[in-house]
């Protein structure tokens, strides 16, 4: 074979470059490329975000247990508060109690053998069922000391304060007067005076119209143990009963016109 003939067949061997193949290779390559970078970048950022999720839940995991730990302390405050101011308040009506029960010590309840503390009792019971504040059952127990003992207001004043000095004062009658005299005029007093003040008249005459409903089933004279006729202790009821028209929505009222009418009518 000459030389001319082999140069020709090698030349026939030599494949032609594609250009346009390798430039569109390149450009795959290259995007290809920037296609991974990007998914390494979306990688990254969410990563870093998730790092930072997880960093404020855990700062906020922190806050809520700091908050729940400062609730409990509160709770513990607040219980403990309650607490002593329970107890404060028991020795205030145990104070009280001790102070009528030792004033009334000689005195009953009219035509029976029962110690007179024990209509304070029901009047004291009757406010708290009613949900009246301490001072109001305070007064509820002491409300006769005035009238009914050598108890004075400055006495009152000085060892209970002055609102439940102010309600007993109120509360008291002046038996000087005569009966439908002294009704009159303390109707009136109550009908002026605070709700508070009408609550302690509202339980007193409800525990005192109860005790005169219970007594008539055994004792057919139950009126000649009191000062006055029936009638004249009707009207009391009645103006009572008017005067205090301010609590008409609360059960206590209503059971006090449910029992003047069964003593009454």
């Amino acid at each position: 074979m000459n030389k001319e003939n082999k140069n020709k067949k090698d030349n026939d061997k030599i494949k032609p470059v594609n250009y346009k193949n390798k430039i569109i290779e390149t450009q795959f390559q290259k995007e290809n490329k920037i296609k991974h970078q990007n998914q390494n970048e979306t990688k990254e950022i969410k990563l870093q975000n998730q790092n930072e999720t997880n960093e404020k839940k855990f700062q906020k995991d922190i806050e809520m247990k700091e908050k729940n730990l400062q609730v409990k302390n509160g709770m513990k405050e607040i219980k403990r508060q309650d607490k002593n101011e329970n107890i404060e308040t028991l020795n205030r009506y145990n104070h009280a109690i001790s102070f009528a029960v030792e004033r009334h010590s000689s005195q009953k309840r009219k035509g029976t053998p029962w110690p007179y503390v024990v209509h304070l009792y029901e009047v004291a019971a009757l406010l708290q069922e009613s949900g009246c504040n301490e001072e109001t059952v305070m007064a509820g127990i002491l409300h006769d000391t005035v009238e009914d003992t050598d108890t004075t207001l400055i006495e009152i004043e000085k060892l209970f304060g002055k609102n439940i000095a102010t309600m007993v004062d109120v509360l008291s009658e002046n038996k000087q007067l005569p009966y439908r005299e002294r009704k009159l005029v303390q109707a009136q007093r109550i009908r002026e005076a605070t709700f508070e003040t009408k609550m302690v008249k509202c339980a007193d005459c409800l525990s005192n119209i109860k005790s005169i409903y219970f007594d008539m089933k055994r004792d057919k004279n139950i009126w000649s143990r009191f000062n006055s006729g029936k009638e004249d202790i009707k009207e009391h009821y009645k103006k009572t009963i008017e005067s205090i028209t301010e609590l008409n929505k609360l059960n206590i009222y209503q059971s006090l016109k449910q029992y003047y009418k069964k003593v009454f009518e």
